[in-house]
């Protein structure tokens, strides 16, 4: 860029060119010279506490911290001269002082960067003769830390994550001096859903997972690049398998797009199920109204069969199929291909938020908000969303905007983790999110601050809505304070729920965001804009695939089928007779909504496809045991349309299979030459025939992964027809200053969402 300014020094005689304000570590690393550090983290603002960095740098008269100090034009660094290794031996004898010699039992043996810079920096014997210190071992920190206060080295970045990433409670720095131990305030338990990441910086033993204990050593352990399955952020995670068998860990892989190199404690611990006892093993047949085990030749001759009787009497409208939102894109596409091109019927569904008047062609277009783009936000605003709950990462990425001068403004009910960071927070209950938000737009009206308004046709037809808006009192002084936010702000993110447009009240929830994104010049804009934050790692690939009664891959219109409610029978009957389920549970879903769901019952043919016997499952006639994410190849689709590559860190369980080898089968079984079996061609037709994914192969994602090229909508003269004339904004609610009673709708909205 022409704005970053250069400069010029030697690093080891070697000429290196780093930029102004970078410190010698950063411009060191960027030139492939290494230095060690304990106490510093990039992620975190330089410290200078272990002084393991030391260097000389010509014409000081003593060695300086490499993390601390900014480089300067014409400055002359050595990093291995015997000046500098003198001085690192120095701080690494002290280091050593009181470290106890439990290398060979210690869970960080083999990857600790005390260890490895002990042996290179370290002296062969030491000189300290007295007894070390000795304090307390394996101490439980919380439910997932322990701390062994021996090891510690007080190089203090668990302290900071929690002061500067986290930016909540977390651990402190007990007593002073050489007395100093690392604790939490009044001897509460660490309790953080990021907790898990301070085992992953520590660079000693001192903290460590108590779930990982005296599992493996690290030499042992096969190192797998993948994603966390666990909700829609998409974090990059590193499977860990011990002799390639046994899934031991989860660690974090730094995407700087997506995760900045931090997980959740669901994402870092979540991999329990993966060799679950309860995991099926095996095909189950219903035979006498029991199901039993059978082999997978069974199986599938028995739904085939049944499948060809169905069509054949009642016709390909009586079977229906609905897909899970975490299977690959590659499940999910073969999995539509499969009902609609195969077999014939439109009924094709998943669980998912709708959309309200945004045509189907339109609804990725709007969607341009990235997660990376939080960094340059001016103002984010949160529609209904708790993204501390739903996807925590995104939580450590608005908290890292903030720190860069970004606001914060909530509209919805109370978000305990981030309220207290709200530059304005509109307090309403969830069924009241649109009507605030149009209530914001009748205020940019009435001010003449819809600066995204570039046309006459445009500001004519805004104006014809929100001229006569009333919103039945008067306009509250946060939506006053938000509408002035939303005028001085040049680069706005929205973020809302996928689910809060189905609360009774927020029917046009996404065309009204729309309209405000249009307003205020953020629609279309690459990075800002609006965001959709769904639920599943790969509820956008469910959409994006076609798992949608009315339009198929690439938001293309199809034949119109039958809803997810529909065809469980959420009226009391269904009118299906066979009906294939790919790893979903939608009896207990239709059951938390209070729509029963037992008219499947009366199906004649009943498929699912899953790890565990859930109660759609039990409800089967034939069961098929599928493989976990982290036994198969594919791709997920996060929250922000990226899509990333997963691998296979093991093979299948006995007796399970991948659901893109269990669908191929049963293609083949009901007559389709199969001529692709494989993830990387099945990713490859998609990129054909999908416009979404156009350009894009297996083997070209990256380790990043790649945003889903997007043909963005116009900004024209004229607003599109659905964001023109998709309501007439007549308030269901007052908007105004919270009352008691508004108070008491909002706590039971919270209640709601937290059950």
């Amino acid at each position: 860029m022409a704005d970053v300014e250069y400069v010029n020094l030697s690093i080891n005689g070697q000429p290196v060119q780093g930029r102004k304000g970078q410190t010698i570590w950063q411009a060191a690393k960027d030139a492939g010279i290494f230095i060690p550090i304990y106490c510093y983290h990039p992620k975190m603002p330089p410290l200078g506490a272990c002084r393991i960095c030391l260097v000389e740098v010509e014409k000081t008269p003593k060695p300086q911290t490499a993390c601390t100090t900014a480089i300067s034009e014409g400055m002359v660094v050595r990093t291995e001269s015997p000046y500098a290794q003198k001085a690192r031996g120095g701080v690494m004898e002290f280091l050593l002082i009181n470290h106890p010699l439990d290398c060979p039992i210690c869970d960080k043996g083999g990857e600790c960067d005390l260890q490895n810079y002990a042996v290179d920096y370290g002296q062969a014997t030491g000189r300290f003769q007295e007894e070390k210190r000795h304090l307390g071992k394996a101490i439980e920190l919380g439910p997932t830390i322990a701390l062994d206060r021996e090891r510690c080295i007080m190089c203090q970045r668990c302290v900071r994550f929690g002061n500067e990433i986290v930016q909540d409670e977390g651990l402190i720095i007990l007593e002073r001096g050489a007395e100093s131990e690392i604790g939490t305030f009044t001897g509460k338990p660490y309790v953080s859903q990021f907790s898990g990441n301070v085992t992953e910086i520590c660079p000693v033993g001192a903290l460590t997972s108590r779930t990982y204990r005296f599992r493996a050593r690290p030499w042992e352990l096969k190192h797998t690049p993948s994603v966390c399955a666990h909700c829609s952020v998409g974090c990059n995670i590193e499977i860990d398998t011990r002799l390639g068998r046994e899934v031991v860990r989860f660690m974090s892989r730094t995407n700087d797009a997506v995760d900045d190199g931090w997980l959740c404690d669901r994402g870092r611990y979540g991999y329990g199920f993966i060799h679950s006892e309860q995991r099926l093993r095996t095909p189950l047949i219903r035979r006498g109204g029991r199901l039993e085990p059978a082999s997978w030749a069974e199986a599938f001759d028995f739904v085939a069969s049944r499948l060809k009787a169905i069509k054949q009497q009642y016709g390909a409208q009586a079977i229906g199929g609905i897909a899970g939102t975490h299977s690959t894109n590659e499940e999910l596409y073969i999995f539509q291909k499969l009902l609609r091109g195969l077999i014939g019927t439109p009924n094709l569904d998943h669980k998912h938020g709708s959309f309200g008047s945004v045509p189907a062609a339109h609804i990725p277009a709007i969607h341009t908000a990235t997660i990376e783009g939080l960094s340059t936000a001016k103002l984010i605003v949160l529609v209904g969303a708790d993204p501390s709950a739903r996807q925590p990462i995104i939580e450590l990425r608005i908290k890292k905007a903030l720190k860069a001068g970004a606001k914060l403004a909530i509209i919805g009910p109370s978000i305990k983790a981030l309220d207290r960071f709200a530059a304005v927070r509109i307090p309403v209950a969830l069924g009241q999110v649109e009507a605030a938000l149009n209530a914001l737009l009748a205020q940019l009206n009435r001010t003449g601050a819809a600066k995204g308004l570039q046309s006459e046709d445009i500001k004519t037809s805004f104006k014809a809505l929100y001229d006569n808006y009333d919103a039945g009192t008067e306009l509250s002084t946060e939506v006053q304070q938000l509408a002035g936010l939303l005028e001085a702000s040049e680069r706005i993110t929205f973020l809302y729920d996928e689910l809060t447009p189905d609360v009774t009240g927020n029917k046009d929830l996404v065309a009204t965001l729309a309209r405000l994104a249009l307003a205020t010049g953020q629609l279309g804009e690459a990075g800002a804009g609006i965001g959709r934050l769904v639920e599943d790692n790969n509820s956008w690939g469910a959409l994006d695939m076609g798992i949608v009664p009315g339009f198929g891959p690439g938001y293309s219109q199809t034949a119109q089928g039958l809803s997810y409610q529909e065809m469980m029978g959420a009226n009391g009957q269904t009118p299906l007779k066979a009906l294939l389920v790919m790893s979903a549970n939608p009896v207990t879903h239709l059951q938390e909504l209070g729509l029963g769901g037992d008219a499947i019952a009366n199906l004649e043919l009943l498929v699912v496809q899953e790890l565990f016997m859930s109660e759609t499952a039990e409800r089967a006639h034939v069961v098929l045991p599928s493989a976990s994410f982290a036994e198969k190849d594919g791709t997920f689709t996060n929250t922000e349309g990226r899509v990333q590559q997963i691998a296979a860190a093991i093979g299948p369980l006995q007796g399970t299979a991948p659901d893109t080898a269990i669908l191929l089968e049963l293609a083949g079984r009901l007559g389709a030459e199969v001529l692709t079996r494989n993830s990387q061609g099945l990713f490859d037709e998609i990129s054909r025939v999908n416009p979404l994914y156009k350009g894009l192969s297996f083997n070209n994602l990256g380790q990043e992964g790649t945003l889903r090229p997007l043909a963005r909508e116009a900004q024209s003269g004229t607003i599109p027809d659905w964001l023109q004339n998709g309501i007439r904004p007549t308030p269901e609610v007052l908007i105004g200053t919270a009352n008691a009673e508004l108070e008491e709708a909002i706590e039971a909205s919270s209640q709601s969402q937290a059950q």
